[in-house]
């Protein structure tokens, strides 16, 4: 899937939210009309990470990130004691988890999940924390990949 094709799919799940805020009279309504901005761009977000099938392909993740996150980017995670900070290189980690990902999601086999805490900074995310990961079914092994027709894969 092409940057265009990604960045159009994108504008769509935004409902056409631009960059530019609207200018508000009333300061009262400015932190409230703020934080449905924010609501709305993590629900954005979301929904794109959802919709994008890894099992198809990994790079429609990639592109998701390249639209939605800063260039100063800072993630961490409850696994990790050390910050990774940069969007060049949470983009490579970023890829080096999806490939193995859109592999397994290709085949079957276990299922991720986790959650994540977000801070925006206008229409970006600039820092992001991952928690709570999970893993249902276990990893795949040599059964599981097994060639041989005359015996079954095991459970």
């Amino acid at each position: 899937m092409c940057e265009h094709e990604i960045e159009r799919k994108v504008a769509l799940i935004t409902s056409g939210n631009s960059d530019t805020e609207q200018s508000f009279v009333h300061t009262d309504h400015l932190d409230r009309d703020l934080e449905t901005s924010y609501q709305t761009r993590e629900r954005a977000l979301n929904a794109a990470i959802v919709q994008a099938n890894i099992s198809e392909s990994f790079e429609e993740h990639l592109g998701i990130f390249d639209a939605f996150y800063a260039d100063d980017i800072e993630v961490s995670s409850e696994t990790h004691e050390e910050k990774i900070r940069g969007k060049a290189r949470v983009r490579a980690l970023l890829c080096d988890f999806l490939i193995p990902l859109h592999i397994m999601a290709e085949i079957g086999g276990c299922t991720l999940s986790w959650r994540a805490l977000r801070k925006w900074n206008g229409s970006r995310v600039v820092f992001e924390h991952h928690y709570e990961h999970q893993q249902s079914g276990g990893p795949l092994t040599m059964a599981d990949l097994s060639f041989d027709a005359t015996k079954p894969a095991e459970a």
